[in-house]
């Protein structure tokens, strides 16, 4: 059974700091904008312990067993991208083994290890996922290598690592896909305005998620295909544009969630770094 992340989202997105000026601060406006990822400190009462070199890391809460227990084990590149990914649960250990060039994805393999007692410790192995990923420039295509290379889907990045295309074959149909589009203010880091969605049968595209910003605090809307609104996230970012808090509800109002993060100061490696500075102007 493929594993389910802690942490998993149904979207991911960006904001971007305000730079705000004054005349001694001419140099620190013109200093080029440096796209790099954090180090998580707190989830909630997840804790996140480093490792002496900050390249690994053990998150550390309750499960359903015990307090205080081994919930996730993750390495990252020096960019801050997961290499590996461990997810304990009871009886079973989840994991995604994976490897980059600098921010692209080349290659992913997913296991599981399976323990059994049944009077004799039953431990077992499967591989149920392998990924490929081929790149030309920008622009990539992701194969599922275990199932005669089916093509999964076919993305297109901008230079930052943004998505800002992508087109997903369903399995078992090569002739049956969806694509979509996605839109940002490229005056910021990574602010997503809007997901457009089409495949056979629409009209025109349709707008999945739309969101509206207000300095560091954003809420977005998420819609079904057909335009029902599903769910609200209201989400603030610090100056870095990494998420603070996080509270999403049914479009009636159930709350699905509602979380706080802390992070350590040091950052892992820039990613990217534009030639240009980004402004709000």
């Amino acid at each position: 059974m493929k594993k389910i992340s802690l942490f998993t989202l149904i979207f991911i997105l960006f904001s971007c700091e305000d730079n705000t000026s004054n005349t001694d601060e001419v140099k620190e406006e013109n200093k080029p904008i440096e796209f790099s990822n954090p180090r998580r400190a707190t989830f909630d009462d997840v804790r996140y312990d480093w490792s002496v070199d900050g390249k690994s890391v053990r998150l550390i809460g309750d499960n359903i067993a015990r307090d205080d227990s081994l919930l996730v084990y993750r390495e990252f590149n020096d960019y801050g991208f997961k290499t590996l990914d461990v997810s304990y649960n009871i009886g079973q250990v989840d994991s995604v083994v994976m490897i980059y060039d600098g921010w692209k994805k080349l290659s992913e393999i997913d296991y599981d290890i399976v323990t059994k007692n049944d009077g004799t410790l039953n431990v077992t192995t499967n591989r149920f996922g392998t990924f490929s990923y081929i790149w030309d420039g920008l622009k990539v295509k992701k194969y599922e290598v275990d199932n005669n290379n089916h093509l999964v889907s076919e993305s297109e990045y901008d230079v930052t690592g943004r998505l800002i295309y992508e087109k997903i074959y369903l399995r078992g149909a090569a002739s049956s896909f969806y694509e979509q589009n996605y839109e940002y203010d490229t005056n910021y880091r990574n602010r997503l305005l809007k997901m457009t969605r089409m495949k056979v049968g629409f009209i025109a595209p349709q707008i999945m998620r739309e969101v509206f910003w207000e300095e560091n605090a954003s809420r977005h809307l998420l819609y079904a295909e057909g335009g029902d609104l599903l769910s609200i996230a209201d989400i603030t970012v610090n100056e870095f544009d990494d998420w603070l808090s996080l509270k999403w509800t049914s479009a009636d109002g159930t709350l699905f969630q509602d979380v706080k993060i802390t992070y350590k100061t040091e950052r892992f490696m820039p990613y990217y770094v534009p030639m240009t500075t980004l402004s709000k102007n």
